[in-house]
């Protein structure tokens, strides 16, 4: 009994050996390694925008024959985005065409001054560009660079930044649809920890922009730029130095700081010895703009200063005040305005509009609301903006209303106004404009 027992046992533990055998070598091979392939994201937008204006009165700009303004405009864009990536890359394309078609009512003059191009009552201009391309690596968690076209800021502030020396981007000018276009940047960001990181950027090549006669040479520019956050990222400080091709280095810092719940305040500023800025000039030899030599021991400073209120139903308010040195002051500019009466060629109307400040003129108070979600299915939105000089109290006032029809179609409209004297810092240029977008989504 005793010799079948241990037979029945032998028997069990090698039937037992023999079923566990296949899944123990089973658990021996190695599992397959997934492929991994490229993933692509792509979508396509359609954008019409139809533009109508009238021309302000300028003792500089009689009957828009300088500035040769366009009171109409048609607009079509095409605006693709194209995304492919690979583990830790990125390559992302974002080519624009884009259609213009201006229209202009304005007599010849005749004679015309030396210098002067007569201006054509209707222009037609089509485009295709390339406004962002680059690649982007994250080889570790603290590491990461692109490469190429790309558009990159920083600062609290809706109306400008001057700590960024790149993009200078205006609160008024950005509606709905408005798009910066990139530079040719090399970027690293290091972030050793969440609340500390590292930003070093170089503008290594033109995009490609037509130049103006204001900024007609590319340079070369680079910048460093560390932001210490706490641990909500609500409360940050940032500091930035850059240097460029075209003269002395310039130092940067902005913050942000939560009072309340709901109650930011924060700056964004700027300061360097020397200036850029075209200033007219009256000499031996004529009148003509030129620029400020930047290895002036001036310091020249361009400060931000505001607070922002957001309420529980996501109202959202803003108050800024700007203030720039190196801006022109008010006897500056009807200097600058005499110059030009006396030498009306395109450039020098170029300078005049853009002589290298942010705004023209030195002093300015900004605010703005933003009502979102309301209306049918919670689809308006409503944006109204104020500039205000703070030298002549002439003004820009703007409303934006932006709402969605159906799921692809969003529709934008609104119009800027310019108030107070003729001649002033905000009333050159458009007396009024107006502009309705549609943009579909394909």
């Amino acid at each position: 009994m005793r010799k079948r027992s241990m037979i029945g046992i032998v028997s069990l533990i090698a039937i037992g050996l023999s079923l566990s055998a296949p899944s123990a070598m089973g658990a021996t091979k190695k599992k397959k390694k997934k492929k991994t392939t490229w993933d692509y994201e792509q979508n396509y937008k359609v954008l019409g925008t139809y533009q109508q204006g009238e021309v302000a009165k300028e003792l500089t700009n009689p009957k828009n024959q300088l500035y040769q303004l366009p009171t109409t405009s048609i607009l079509a864009e095409f605006r693709p985005e194209l995304q492919a990536s690979y583990k830790k890359y990125k390559l992302v394309f974002r080519p624009r065409a884009t259609y213009l078609d201006d229209v202009r009512n304005i007599d010849k003059l005749n004679p015309a001054p030396p210098g002067y191009i007569q201006p054509k009552n209707q222009t037609l201009k089509g485009d295709v560009y390339m406004n962002e391309a680059y690649f982007a690596g994250t080889p570790t968690g603290t590491l990461q660079y692109v490469l190429g076209l790309q558009n990159f800021q920083w600062g609290p502030a809706e109306l400008a930044s001057p700590s960024n020396p790149l993009f200078r981007d205006l609160g008024l000018s950005k509606t709905y649809f408005f798009e910066t276009r990139g530079r040719g940047l090399v970027r690293a960001n290091y972030s050793p920890s969440g609340q500390t990181t590292f930003i070093f950027i170089s503008e290594a090549f033109d995009n490609g922009v037509k130049r103006d006669a204001s900024d007609p040479i590319f340079r070369r520019k680079g910048l460093i730029k560390a932001e210490f956050a706490d641990s909500s990222q609500t409360n940050y400080v940032g500091l930035v130095a850059s240097a460029s091709e075209a003269g002395t280095p310039q130092f940067g810092s902005y913050s942000h700081y939560e009072v309340l719940t709901g109650l930011t305040i924060y700056y964004d500023m700027s300061a360097r010895k020397g200036s850029k800025q075209w200033n007219p000039v009256i000499s031996a030899t004529g009148l003509n703009f030129q620029q400020n030599d930047v290895s002036t021991n001036k310091l020249e400073a361009a400060t931000l200063a505001g607070f922002r209120y957001v309420t529980e139903g996501n109202l959202d308010f803003r108050l800024e005040g700007f203030y720039e040195d190196s801006a022109w002051s008010e006897k500056t500019r009807n200097l600058a305005r005499f110059v030009l009466s006396k030498a009306p060629t395109l450039d020098n109307a170029q300078i005049y509009l853009t002589p290298g400040s942010f705004f023209p003129g030195q002093k300015f108070l900004y605010g703005s609301v933003r009502i979102p979600d309301w209306g049918y299915k919670n689809s308006f939105t409503l944006s109204l903006r104020n500039l205000h000089s703070l030298t002549d109290n002439t003004e820009k006032l703007q409303a934006a209303f932006d709402t969605f029809i159906g799921d692809h179609v969003l529709f934008s409209t609104g119009v800027t106004a310019a108030v107070g004297k003729e001649n002033g810092e905000l009333t050159q240029g458009y007396a009024w404009q107006a502009f309705a977008t549609f943009a579909w989504t394909l």
